[in-house]
């Protein structure tokens, strides 16, 4: 360790209050701005996952009524679920416990921070990857929307922390906790976002390899096959619950519980060589024919096959407003300087493959990135470390220091000042909430769309407990599927709400009584509070 080194005790301490200072900091904004609620279908798929889980359940049990309560991104046979995988489910449920599902959020950005901090260390110097760490949280945290959407990206991006972090340490020194922790970060990307963490691990598995042959001709077998057990163990351990979970949601170990709603639901392609899937008619979210072919339509044409450029140039302003602020953009004009170490070519090629595989896919929102933020972050800190090293050209390296540090705070002081437009469905649900409850007793809302209604906001989602919520939310299918419905609840009110079809709503939707409960009714369906999926009601 050289004399300004950060000591070990003095770095642990550092580590944790970089992570303590990010979640005070996303606290301390979300809570002046009010509590996060949810606006669009994927972050109620995640509140689902994550109260399903504070539960201790992967799922719950399909509803023998599960026609009336389908909505985006949900199954429902043979289990009551979300498609997506357990990771961001599981950083909410560590919130439901303590409270609020945002403390799970805000408690995923500190790990960020920290997380990072410890990746850069294997790289650069200490005092080096806390100034990584602090971008991190000033980019990523205040009122980013990973820190203050329930959809996140943070847990991915611990995931590709973990993974080059345990990587550089594994072939520094061949250490098998190292390799434990490169499993791990492997892992946290399986149950995070697979896809891109799939490619995000290609480059630092190919090196590994590499490394490992290498060593294995010049050194005993031995203890070089023994330091790679935790790593293998940990992906055993992997692929192990992958199976189990995906059993318990769809029936089949081989199956995600995406590809099984991909099936079954095949609004888009996902890729650009695929032609648009072929509709399989179901009972889903669109009710009849009209709305069927508005809904297909409406994600067809936002995610046409092939490579469209304005699909590309779509994503590439995503990105820019999200994953690639300009003190990252702008400071990977220093990327050539981290090309002199292991860091630059890793971390290079492996966001090259990362661009690649978002150009083939049709879909694209920016936490998609997040796998890759470890790669971008450490060329850009080691790109500025190299600098350092370069004699007379040291000097730049203190400039590029003070203007990535300006425009990371000008990227934390927008986010902190600038708030999400709540969309109609957070505006008026919440009223319409509001106005059933002021009537006593429990309750179901039966919805009803006109033909025209924007197929993206959805009005019928649920908590992990239907029967136990004060107002359950229903489709309204036709008068014999709803018969079942009103004699199942009996002994609760029926409300109907016309939800109306101009795209720039204004109004609140018509809603009207149906009937009264039926007070002979024992009334066990229903016993908690309203609480459905956190805020949204």
């Amino acid at each position: 360790m050289t004399k300004t080194e950060i000591p070990d005790r003095t770095w642990r301490w550092a580590l944790i209050g970089l992570g303590l200072a990010a979640f005070g900091l996303c606290a301390t904004i979300g809570v002046v701005r009010g509590w996060p609620e949810p606006d669009v279908p994927d972050e109620l798929c995640y509140l689902l996952q994550g109260e399903t889980f504070s539960k201790f359940h992967l799922a719950m049990p399909h509803h023998p009524l599960w026609k009336h309560f389908q909505s985006f991104f949900l199954i429902h046979d043979p289990v009551y679920a979300s498609k997506y995988p357990p990771g961001q489910g599981v950083a909410l449920a560590i919130g439901f416990v303590l409270g609020h599902p945002a403390i799970g959020l805000w408690l995923s950005i500190g790990a960020l921070g920290l997380s990072m901090a410890w990746m850069l260390a294997a790289f650069v110097p200490r005092r080096w990857a806390l100034f990584g760490g602090c971008l991190v949280l000033l980019g990523f945290g205040f009122g980013h929307e990973w820190a203050q959407t329930y959809w996140g990206g943070a847990v991915a991006g611990i995931g590709g922390a973990l993974l080059f972090g345990g990587f550089k340490r594994f072939v520094d020194a061949w250490r098998p906790m190292d390799g434990a922790w490169m499993g791990l970060g492997l892992a946290v990307l399986a149950n995070s976002r697979p896809y891109e963490g799939l490619v995000v691990a290609i480059v630092p598995l190919l090196v590994l390899a590499t490394f490992f042959l290498l060593r294995l001709a010049k050194e005993p077998k031995g203890p070089v096959l023994r330091s790679m057990v935790p790593l293998l163990g940990t992906l055993l351990a992997l692929t192990a619950w992958t199976g189990v979970y995906n059993a318990r949601l769809t029936g089949d170990p081989m199956m995600m519980p995406y590809s099984k709603h991909h099936a079954e639901y095949p609004t888009m392609s996902l890729f650009a060589w695929q032609k648009l899937p072929k509709w399989k008619h179901k009972e889903i979210w669109v009710w009849n024919s009209y709305r069927k072919d508005v809904a297909r339509g409406h994600f067809a044409k936002k995610n046409p096959p092939g490579f469209d450029h304005r699909r590309v140039a779509r994503n590439w302003r995503y990105a820019r407003a999200s994953v690639l602020p300009n003190f990252l953009l702008g400071g990977l004009l220093l990327a050539p300087f981290a090309f002199r170490r292991l860091a630059g070519p890793v971390a290079g090629f492996t966001l090259l493959l990362l661009l690649g595989a978002h150009l083939v896919a049709v879909p694209y929102l920016p936490h998609y990135s997040a796998p890759g933020l470890a790669a971008l972050v450490l060329l850009v800190v080691a790109g500025l470390f190299e600098l350092t090293r370069l004699g007379r050209l040291r000097y730049l390296s203190y400039l590029g220091v003070l203007l990535v540090s300006l425009s990371a705070a000008h990227s934390a002081y927008s986010s902190a000042v600038t708030e999400r437009e709540p969309s109609y469905l957070r505006r008026m649900r919440p009223r319409v909430l509001e106005r059933i409850l002021e009537q006593p007793g429990r309750h179901v809302v039966l919805v009803r769309y006109h033909h025209r209604h924007n197929p993206h906001l959805e009005w019928v989602y649920n908590g992990a407990e239907i029967d136990s919520q004060a107002v359950i939310w229903a489709h309204d299918l036709g008068d014999d599927s709803n018969r079942q419905l009103l004699e199942y609840y009996s002994d609760r009110t029926i409300w109907r709400l016309e939800v109306g079809a101009v795209p720039e709503f204004t109004e609140e939707p018509s809603l009207e009584k149906l009937r009264e409960a039926d007070s002979g009714s024992a009334g066990t369906k229903a016993t908690t509070q309203e609480g459905v999926i956190a805020a949204p009601g």
